[in-house]
C-alpha cells in the first residue's frame, strides 16, 4: 500500500483520507486528485492520500460466511478510514459506471461494517466524491449509485459530489480546471468536507 501524509496531527485539525483510483499523476483523475489535495491542504487539513491501484484487495464475493473470510487488507483499509474525520473518493466514470476497483473497496468496507456492533455514539467519517468522465454519459447515475451504496452499506453521511465532464478538455496545461463553475464546485466540496470533518475532530 502506498500512502502519502501531509500536515502534522493536531487535536482540532480534521484528518481526511483521499482515496484515488488514478494509476498515474498525468491521468485525468490523477490531476483531479492533485487539485483536491492542494485545496484541502490549503484548508489546514491533515491529509492521507491512498492510491487504490496499489492496494491489493481481492474480488468481493457474493457473501461472507464468517469474519475470518474478510482479508487482512480489507480490515486495514477499514481501520484507516475509521481513523479519519472525512474521506474523499476521487475516480473516473465511463459509460455510466465507476471503476470496479472502487466499487470492490466499498463492498469490502460495507461487509466489515455490517459485522460490527452499531452504536449511535461511534463517530464515522463523512464521505464525498469527485469524478471525471471523458464522455459525460451516465456519470450522474454512477455517482448516485455510489452515494446510495455508501449511505446504506457504510451507514455514514455523504456530503456532495463534483463531476468533471469531458475530462480531456477540462484541464489546462498547468493541471488546473478550465471551467469556472467546476472550480467553484470543487472549492465548495473541499470546504464542506473540511467543515464537517472539523466538527467531528472537535467532538472526538
Amino acid at each position: 500500500m502506498t500512502t502519502s501524509i501531509f500536515g502534522s496531527a493536531s487535536k482540532y485539525r480534521p484528518k481526511i483520507l483521499i482515496a484515488s483510483t488514478s494509476a498515474t499523476r498525468e491521468s485525468c483523475d490523477g490531476r483531479l486528485t492533485a487539485l483536491a489535495t492542494k485545496r484541502l491542504a490549503a484548508e489546514n487539513a491533515v491529509l492521507t492520500v491512498l492510491n487504490l491501484t496499489e492496494y491489493p484487495l481481492p474480488l468481493y464475493p457474493d457473501r461472507i460466511d464468517v469474519p475470518d473470510d474478510v482479508p487482512l487488507e480489507a480490515r486495514s483499509l477499514h481501520k484507516l478510514a475509521l481513523r479519519q474525520n472525512g474521506v474523499l473518493l476521487v475516480t473516473t466514470a465511463r459509460h455510466g459506471y465507476l471503476p470496479k476497483l472502487l466499487v470492490n473497496a466499498i463492498a469490502w468496507l460495507g461487509a466489515i461494517e455490517a459485522e460490527r456492533r452499531q452504536s449511535p455514539e461511534r463517530l464515522r467519517p463523512v464521505y464525498a466524491l469527485a469524478a471525471v468522465s471523458a464522455d459525460g454519459f451516465g456519470v450522474d447515475v454512477a455517482a448516485l449509485k455510489m452515494r446510495v451504496s455508501i449511505e446504506i452499506d457504510l451507514k455514514v453521511a455523504f456530503l456532495s459530489t463534483v463531476l468533471v465532464r469531458h475530462a480531456c478538455q477540462a484541464f489546462d496545461e498547468a493541471g488546473e480546471l478550465r471551467d469556472g463553475r467546476t472550480v467553484a464546485a470543487l472549492e465548495h466540496l473541499t470546504m464542506q468536507l473540511v467543515a464537517d470533518s472539523q466538527c467531528d475532530a472537535v467532538s472526538g
